[in-house]
Order: structure tokens, then sequence, then C-alpha cells
């Protein structure tokens, strides 16, 4: 707490005395400006379609969709390999993709092709299906509610800044809390079945909710409607049966979201505590339930499961992404604004899937008015990662040196993560092994492991010979000329990578890392 006092302090300081008024009016500036911001940039999200550009797009956030490569690369390997097949270019060699199981194949398929119409697309989709409360209440009272949730910081950043695939299960989600919460229990089992092909995550949540409904209704019918799409999921983990290796996976992914630190190497001690957006959100949804319960007399259970599932995955068990978590209160939010149609809870409601943009978009330059996007350009970055390896021989293996993570995940990469998924695809797209990469971390998450790390010469010698890469990439950030250790050490530059000058040519002033953008040298390995 402490720490968290001391960020707020200087936070604040930061800004100053205007800064933390325009943040305070932030909710009112936004349901101001909102409705054009969405105008501008759905309307370069038109152009950009009607001119044909968006096949070289990918998402509207350069940051994300650089990060979000990472998705295009799962889907290339499971589509080359299928789910029951293994990967000579991810993890470390002969990856088996029945690790794969958390993925919706559907919906990976359709954001590795098509992301920049599919995130505004489905988003559009998701907010229309709350509608479907007509059938139930007043038209008026849901289309006032309707209207705030699409003037909102959570349906904006979603639309456009950090959604994923998942997008497309949450289509369906509405209509699924629509029918549990009204007793039609055919038509909530049929919203988790189609949501079961967009998102593992949506329907895990609805079985938890589902189970809640049962309680709630002393009834085991919606159990029994979530069924189905629970069972199409258990479908995907049948290549499991065929190499042997459930258990060891398994056991894997449990290190990985940290529900197990037994015999890890690697932890998220850090993730696991409540960071001041977190504490922030979770405020907003205390703020509406009590004002809920205020005005109505009666708990929201179901927002109240909603609360619990938000708690559990920040404070404890990581199986749900930030993004996932802000669509599920806004829907419980929804709905429960339904049953307590009180005017004064539109304001809380607005608290609640407004919160300020300055934490929604992770620009310290936007405070209290989102910023008009366009959809991101990734070809250019993909050519010129492309012309970085094409000293690399087709079946070549690239290892990349970085400082020693200390056994945290937060530290893996040296925070260069969001940058680090470019080459995995483009090598991937053109059979090179680039590693590391978190499929690798996850592989060597055991005590004894073998090491990926360090910077020094020893230390890259040391991993070439163990990872049998005949090509090193080596980065630096305070100079423009590769040092000279390596070259006396006997390697030779093959090509360089400046993130600076792409970035300043193709994204202008916007900052993919913090700090100066690095340089990367791709090395041959001493003869």
């Amino acid at each position: 707490m402490t720490n968290l006092r001391n960020k707020a302090i200087n936070f604040a300081r930061t800004i100053g005395v205007v800064g933390l008024a325009r943040l305070a009016a932030s909710p009112f500036t936004v349901l101001l400006t909102m409705p054009f911001t969405l105008v501008v940039t759905g309307w370069y999200w038109i152009q950009t379609i009607l001119h044909g550009n968006w096949r070289s797009c990918h998402h509207f956030n350069p940051k994300m969709g650089l990060a979000y490569l990472f998705y295009w690369t799962r889907a290339l390997n499971l589509s080359r390999y299928g789910r029951s097949g293994h990967s000579p270019y991810l993890g470390l060699g002969n990856y088996s993709l029945a690790r794969c199981f958390h993925y919706t194949l559907p919906s990976l398929y359709l954001y590795w092709k098509a992301s920049v119409l599919v995130l505004p697309l489905c988003m559009t989709m998701w907010i229309t299906a709350h509608l479907i409360w007509v059938r139930e209440f007043d038209i008026v009272w849901v289309s006032i509610v309707t209207g705030l949730s699409l003037c909102s910081t959570i349906f904006y950043t979603m639309a456009f800044v950090c959604q994923n695939y998942n997008v497309v299960g949450w289509v369906f989600f509405p209509v699924g809390i629509y029918g549990l919460m009204t007793g039609h229990w055919i038509l909530a089992g049929g919203a988790w079945f189609l949501a079961s092909f967009g998102s593992f995550t949506v329907v895990f949540l609805a079985a938890i909710l589902s189970l809640m409904a049962s309680i709630l209704n002393g009834s085991i019918n919606p159990v029994l409607a979530a069924m189905p799409a629970c069972l199409r999921l258990l479908t995907h983990f049948w290549p499991y049966l065929l190499h042997g290796e459930f258990t060891k996976s398994i056991f894997s992914v449990m290190k990985a979201i940290g529900i197990t630190n037994v015999r890890a190497k690697y932890r998220r001690k850090k993730s696991k505590q409540f960071k001041f957006t977190d504490i922030y959100f979770l405020v907003l949804c205390l703020q509406f339930i009590i004002a809920v319960y205020c005005l109505s007399g009666a708990v929201p259970w179901y927002f109240f499961t909603g609360i619990v599932i938000l708690v559990v995955n920040t404070r404890f068990l990581r199986f749900a992404d930030t993004q996932s978590i802000y669509l599920l209160m806004s829907s419980l939010g929804f709905a429960t604004s339904m049953f307590c149609q009180e005017p004064m809870l539109l304001l809380s409601y607005y608290l609640l899937v407004s919160p300020m943009p300055y934490f929604m978009y992770g620009d310290p330059r936007v405070l209290d008015i989102g910023p008009v996007l366009k959809p991101f350009a990734v070809m250019p970055f993909i050519e010129e990662m492309e012309r970085f390896l094409a000293p690399v021989q087709e079946g070549g293996r690239v290892f990349m040196a970085f400082e020693d993570p200390d056994g945290f995940y937060e530290n893996v990469f040296d925070g260069y993560r969001a940058l680090l998924e470019l080459p995995h695809y483009v090598a991937t797209v053109n059979q090179i092994h680039f590693m590391p990469d978190w499929w690798g971390v996850f592989e060597v998450n055991y005590e004894g492991a073998p090491d990926l790390w360090g910077r020094d010469v020893a230390s890259t010698e040391r991993n070439l010979n163990y990872w049998q890469a005949d090509y090193l990439v080596v980065y630096q950030t305070s100079e423009t000329t590769l040092e000279s250790k390596w070259s006396e050490a006997g390697y030779r530059v093959l090509s360089s990578f400046d993130w600076g000058k792409i970035c300043k040519a193709q994204i202008g002033d916007f900052s993919l890392v913090s700090g100066k953008p690095p340089v990367w040298w791709l090395l041959g390995k001493p003869e």
C-alpha cells in the first residue's frame, strides 16, 4: 500500500492541479467528445476498407498491432501443422501444438486474416446484442443504457485498442446473460455454444455464471445450458491423448497462469499484486454495486460474481486478460441496470463503463479525451523485418540475447516483448526458428532447466552452442554502431534493424517502448 500511495503522489505531482481537474471531469468530457471520436475513427476505418488497404493493416494501435502478431504466429503454426502436430518454429523446436487447447480456431483465423475488420465489427455486434433486453423492458430505457455504453471508453478501447481474437466470442455474451437472467435456458445454451467457436475464456466465464444461476434459481437447467459449449471445448484436448503428455502440459499451463509455483523457475509474483489501475476499476465496480443496492434494496448477485472473478483473476489466478474482465463487467452492469431502472443509476453505470482515458489507453499524453485512431499499417514493419532476416537460410535458427529476468515473467525480454513478436512472425513465415519466445520460456519453466539468457560474449557463445543456433541477434540503445567486442570475438554483421528510424517513418512520435528505441544487429556465428 505504501508503494501505491507513493506512485499516486508522484502521479499527482506529474500532471499537476490542472491535470487532476481534467481527470476528475473526464467522465463528462468523454460523454461529450466520444461521439465525435467514434465517428472520425469509424470514418478512417471505412475508408481503409473501401480502398482495400485493410489487408496490410493490423489493429489500430501500433504497439498492440506489433505485440498481437503473437496471435498471427500461433494461427500460422496451427494452420500448417494442426492442433495435433508439432512446430519446428515455436518454443525450443518441435513444439507440441496440443498445448494450444485454449485457442478457438475460427476466431483465431479470422483475427489473423482480417483483424482490422473483425475488431470494430464484432464490438458493434456485441453492443447491438444488448438490445435483446427490449423483449423484457421499455425500449427507451434500453436505448439510453445502450447509448451510454456506445459512448464509453470501454467500448472504444475494446473496438480499436486492446481486444484480440476473443472478441468473436464476446459477440454472444450479452444474449447468454439475458438468457440466464430471464430463464431462457435454451437461448443461453445456444449463445454459449456459439461463443465456444470464438473464445475459450468467454465459455469459462459463462460456466461460472451458469453455476451461479443454478444456485440462485435452485435448478440444474443453467448448468445444463452451458454443457454443449463445454463439451465442444473438451474436444480441444483430444490431441493430448495422441501424444500422452496431458499431465505435463497442463502442469506447465498451471505454472504459467500462477495456479502453482511448485518447481517453477519463473513466477508471476509482481502480476499477482493489485496495481493502481486494478484498484481503480475495482472501485468503479464497487460504487456501481452499492448504487444498485441503495436504489433497489437487492444484491445484484451476477454482478457480485463478476467482482469475485475480477479479484481472483487479478490477485490469485490470471485466467483472463484485462480486456475480457472489462467486457464481463460492462455486460453484467448493463444487465443489472435492466432490473434497476432508476435514473440516478445512469451516472453510476457510466462511471463503470467509462474509466478515465488515461488508464485505458496507456498513453501519458491522454488525460480526458480519447485519441482519434487509424488502422495501423503493419506491412512496412514486416517488409523491413524480412530484409533484416534475409541472410538467414531457410531452416536456420536465430538466437537473440537478453538479460536474465531473475525468475520473473515480467522481466523476460528486457521490456521488448512488443517488438519481439515481429521477428517471431516473419521468421515463422520464412521457416526460420527465432528464439527465445514465450513458449520456450514455458518449456524451461522448471528448476534446473537450461538457461536462455545473457548478453555478454561468453553467455551468447554458450547459448549458441547449446541451442545449436547459427545466427545471433544483439541489441543496443546507446550507440548506433556495434560494440567492437563482437567483431573481436569473430562475429560478422549481416544486417541491422533500427527501430527508431522505422518508427519515425511509419508512426511518428508514437512510442513503442520506454526509453530510446533499440537497434538490432544480426550477426553470423564465428567460423
